[in-house]
């Protein structure tokens, strides 16, 4: 059985793995927003290429900001699930 300890870390953990989900599919769509607006003629490739670089660039740090459950704590919690299965 796990704690109620446990139980909000895997919550957390399942919000940022949303939460990730949305950034990747709004980065998508933002993209594909910039590709349009360069063959419409409303970006010129100077400005298509500082606009692409930003969001690589905003893509890969995003990950990193905010408050994340740390990988060691679920690997401990998946542990102690697996040695009670296995004592069970």
């Amino acid at each position: 059985m796990l704690s109620e300890r446990e139980l909000k870390l895997i919550q957390r953990a399942e919000a940022r793995v949303k939460q990730a989900v949305v950034f990747r599919l709004m980065a998508i769509v933002i993209a594909l927003v910039l590709i349009a607006l360069f063959f419409l003629g409303y970006l010129n490739p100077e400005e298509l290429a500082f606009s692409a670089f930003g969001l690589a660039l905003l893509s890969v740090v995003a990950p990193q900001l905010g408050g994340t459950p740390k990988y060691e704590e679920l690997v401990a919690v998946l542990a102690k699930q697996r040695k009670q299965q296995q004592s069970s």
